[in-house]
């Protein structure tokens, strides 16, 4: 019997260890399902895609994760393949075969985690990240009573940047030359702001009150 019968089947992030003698992989290229490895991998590579710079340090600490557990796993499964061989054989194929499945799935519902927590950290540009923690029971101080995160904005990669300056030349140039034409709001948005604001944005002097 080969032991390395735990082929590794390779993924855009990294790699599951699968038996070669394993009868009950599933998988559909042309239906999208939470199920399916291959779709929930191409979620998160497809996230990832616009935003690798952001996201790729979280993905690679995953997968280096996911693949030591697997190293271990691996290790420990081939010895208990290796001595069921020699008593009963017909037990090993059920056994690589089970492993197999079980460490699918697994994955499968530990790479959806971690895409909705790349998708919740990540979000509309953002990095999102817990400000205070959520107050225990019967905490008053240093806490809150939900989850509020603590935003940074990302920006955008400095060859875009460059793209639109370049792109867009003097029309978007700002300075003494070009003036910023000053804004004049309508009068309803003139009542919502105090006067500093309203004197900042120009407003007409007929407006004097707050809404």
């Amino acid at each position: 019997m080969c032991l390395h019968a735990l082929a590794r089947a390779q993924t855009r992030y990294g790699q599951v260890p699968q038996a070669g003698v394993a009868t009950a992989v599933p998988g559909d290229a042309l239906h999208f399902s939470f199920e399916s490895a291959w779709w929930v991998f191409n979620l998160v590579a497809n996230y990832a895609y616009g935003r690798y710079s952001v996201v790729s340090a979280d993905i690679s600490a995953h997968v280096v994760a996911q693949e030591a557990a697997f190293f271990a796993a691996t290790a420990t499964l081939e010895q208990k393949a290796a001595a069921a061989y020699k008593s009963n054989p017909e037990t090993v194929v059920p056994m690589l075969t089970e492993f197999s499945v079980a460490t699918g799935d697994q994955l499968v519902k530990d790479w959806l985690s971690l895409f909705t927590t790349l998708f919740t950290r990540y979000r509309d540009g953002f990095i999102n990240t817990p400000d205070l923690p959520v107050c225990a029971p019967g905490q008053k101080k240093g806490c809150t009573g939900r989850p509020i995160p603590k935003s940074a904005e990302t920006g955008y990669p400095s060859p875009w940047y460059g793209r639109i300056a370049t792109e867009c030349g003097d029309h978007c140039e700002v300075g003494e030359t070009h003036p910023r034409t000053p804004r004049v709001p309508s009068a309803l948005s003139c009542c919502l702001p105090p006067p500093v604001l309203r004197k900042a944005w120009h407003c007409p002097a007929s407006c004097h009150f707050e809404c």
